[in-house]
């Protein structure tokens, strides 16, 4: 294989349809010779779907059988060469390269002959079985595989292109495509490109239909590779005893050492380093991870859930079961309370990590710095659309995170703290109060409609929510700050919106005894609506990648502080000031007239039943998202090409975002900061 280098201009191959498996023209020009092979009696068949192990026992039965009579085949022969791959056939006439399967098994001097085939059982050359050949079936959980045989694709050019993830799991799943086929040649195939599959098709079908030859043919030893990772020593004795060796234990022991998985991957005889010009080790090593459980870093809850369910389905034989835990472990926390607003706060100490009287705080109480880590936060929407449309600058710095005691905020957020303290609410005002992305245009919008659609119906059409519901927090330069525009309000009562943790909620709200709405949404949620945000709006720091943004967000790492903090100090503020009314996201979306109607009952408001039917409709998702006077598509710091400012609006969208690993991360954590609190939240309506 010395000129393998010369393979880096190779075209990707394209998947066709081969007697009803997915297959790719180097596993199937050979056809003939492949299916005519003669196999003798000595010679041992390592079979497997693809990336289910089939290096690592290659080397261990080389080992067992060549270890110690020829050593230096470990450090100067490649395992592809040591163990040829039958059914493969590359070839380059201009050059006079060949890369035959056939012809290097032939080429074998040794005895027994070790042999590997990705083949399904159906395919494998009949001599093999006429011969009583012994042949070792290794079989990997499918959603190892499935990750595994992904970033092989993305690295192989020899290899159909994987695509995406979403992508390639989808074709994983379904793993052939039911084609009409047509008489081509020597065999029956058809040439319609396949869409939705891998190369050697159905894992399902693969590892079943072994299974079930397992049960007539005496001589195939079925192992799986999660046994070889929890104990590779007692997976040796078994294979010792079926091929009936009897290997020194010393030496055995020696030989689970070599094949370590860290061992092997330094081996250049064993990671296939010197198929560089057909891998591309930059993208992925062909020796990956080697672990049980690396799909959780891949699957996302969704994507677990879609599996498992067609994992049932396909998977019909109880005898045959993987080392996989197939369901998502789920917190128990995240479940349906029909009585959770009548319930008590927590008793214990607070979560609060900065109180003062009645939450306010003199300048003379600031203290502000550069926050010592590296952050990478969020901050939410800054609310009103004059004031990001900036288009006197081009590209906008990013504002920096900054500590404000013990809470992180941006510039925005602190700078007219003074003013923002100092404000002057009065008895008829309402306070919409939010964690960022929880819903806060949603109850304006509604809110609005309910004060002001009968008497002022044009509002809704002519004037941005950003102006009829200003931002009390937040101060751009050169705009008009949010204080400036609620005392410029000329309504009654007037609507201002906040995402300010309680104890910084100006005092004035408090003494004049105003009405608040505070809207939570759950945690999860929230992180994946407050992540989109930030990527789209130039105003707020940059987010980075999804699962830098989440450890930030479980950390409280992120403008407006900790969610936990911000929905439990809220929740006790309630338990002592009885004009709080708290709503919860998931119960709007549920159930939106009975949510209205709850809402009419704390304001004291009683619109008839056609006024709630058509405030109901004009606050749906789809209709706010395409009025402009509340989807915020007119402000030039956002990109909504990135991210729509009004994305999805639904309830379990972070199941497409939270991989299973950290789905499970997250509610540990979440059970932990949780830990006495009876507020209950549902990820799922």
């Amino acid at each position: 294989m010395s000129k393998s280098n010369d393979m880096a201009s190779v075209s990707r191959p394209q998947l066709f349809d081969f007697d009803g498996v997915s297959m790719i023209k180097c596993f199937t020009e050979n056809w003939e010779n492949v299916q005519n092979f003669q196999a003798r009696p000595d010679d041992i068949l390592v079979a497997t779907y693809p990336k289910a192990g089939t290096t690592w026992v290659s080397c261990i039965l080389d080992l067992l059988y060549f270890g110690q009579t020829a050593p230096d085949r470990q450090t100067s022969i490649p395992i592809y060469e040591r163990v040829p791959f039958l059914e493969i056939a590359i070839s380059n006439p201009e050059d006079g390269f060949s890369f035959v399967g056939t012809d290097l098994v032939k080429n074998l001097d040794t005895s027994p002959r070790l042999i590997k085939t990705h083949f399904p059982v159906q395919f494998v050359p009949k001599s093999f079985w006429e011969q009583n050949c012994r042949i070792v079936y290794v079989a990997r959980n499918a959603k190892d595989n499935m990750v595994s045989y992904y970033h092989f694709n993305r690295m192989n050019a020899a290899q159909p292109a994987a695509g995406e993830w979403t992508e390639f799991f989808q074709a994983f799943l379904d793993g052939k495509s039911e084609q009409s086929q047509m008489i081509m040649s020597f065999k029956i195939y058809c040439l319609i490109m396949i869409l939705h599959a891998v190369v050697f098709g159905s894992w399902y079908d693969h590892v079943n239909g072994w299974w079930q030859k397992k049960k007539t043919y005496p001589n195939l030893h079925y192992m799986f590779f999660e046994d070889l990772a929890e104990d590779t020593h007692v997976e040796i004795n078994k294979l010792c005893s079926f091929l009936g060796l009897s290997v020194n234990p010393e030496i055995k022991q020696h030989i689970t050492g070599q094949v370590q998985f860290d061992n092997m991957k330094k081996n250049d005889m064993a990671n296939y380093s010197t198929l560089k010009g057909i891998m591309d080790f930059k993208t992925s090593p062909f020796m990956r991870k080697g672990k049980v459980g690396d799909w959780k870093n891949h699957f996302t809850v969704a994507q677990n859930e879609k599996f498992d369910e067609d994992y049932k389905q396909k998977m019909k034989d109880p005898t045959l079961q993987f080392h996989c835990k197939m369901e998502a472990r789920v917190d128990n926390r995240f479940i349906n309370s029909t009585s959770r607003q009548n319930k008590k706060p927590p008793v214990g100490p607070s979560l609060m990590k900065t109180q003062t009287q009645e939450g306010h705080l003199s300048s003379g109480a600031k203290k502000m710095s550069q926050c010592d880590e590296v952050l990478v936060c969020v901050a939410p929407s800054t609310g009103q659309t004059d004031m990001l449309a900036m288009s006197q600058l081009d590209k906008p710095q990013r504002p920096p995170m900054i500590d404000f005691n013990g809470v992180c905020f941006s510039k925005y957020f602190t700078e007219n703290w003074d003013k923002v303290q100092n404000f002057t609410a009065r008895p008829e005002d309402i306070l919409i109060a939010t964690y960022p992305k929880a819903g806060t245009t949603w109850v304006s919008f509604i809110i609005d409609l309910l004060y002001f659609d009968q008497t002022c119906p044009e509002r809704s059409i002519s004037v941005p929510l950003t102006q009829r519901v200003p931002f009390l927090d937040i101060a751009v330069p050169s705009q008009p700050s949010g204080t400036e525009l609620a005392d410029q309000l000329r309504t009654s009562p007037r609507l201002i919106k906040s995402h300010l943790p309680v104890q910084f909620v100006p005092k004035s709200f408090w003494e004049n005894n105003c009405r608040i709405v505070y809207v939570a949404r759950n945690a999860k949620d929230s992180a994946v609506s407050y992540f989109h945000f930030t990527r789209m709006n130039f105003a707020q720091p940059d987010p980075g990648d999804w699962s830098t943004y989440l450890k930030s967000f479980m950390n409280g790492k992120v403008v407006f502080g900790s969610w936990y903090d911000h929905v439990n100090n809220w929740w006790k503020r309630k338990e002592i000031y009885e004009r709080i009314h708290f709503m919860f996201y998931e119960d709007l979306i549920e159930d939106t007239s009975r949510e209205i109607r709850k809402l009419c009952d704390f304001l004291g408001l009683s619109p008839s039943p056609e006024e709630l039917e058509k405030i109901k409709a004009a606050a749906t998702f789809d209709n706010m998202r395409q009025n402009k006077m509340i989807s915020y598509s007119t402000a030039k710091m956002m990109d909504q090409k990135v991210s729509p400012f009004l994305r999805k609006g639904k309830v379990g969208d972070w199941k497409n975002h939270f991989t299973v690993s950290q789905n499970e991360e997250f509610d540990q954590d979440y059970q932990q900061k949780m830990k006495g609190s009876e507020l209950v939240f549902r990820t799922e309506v």
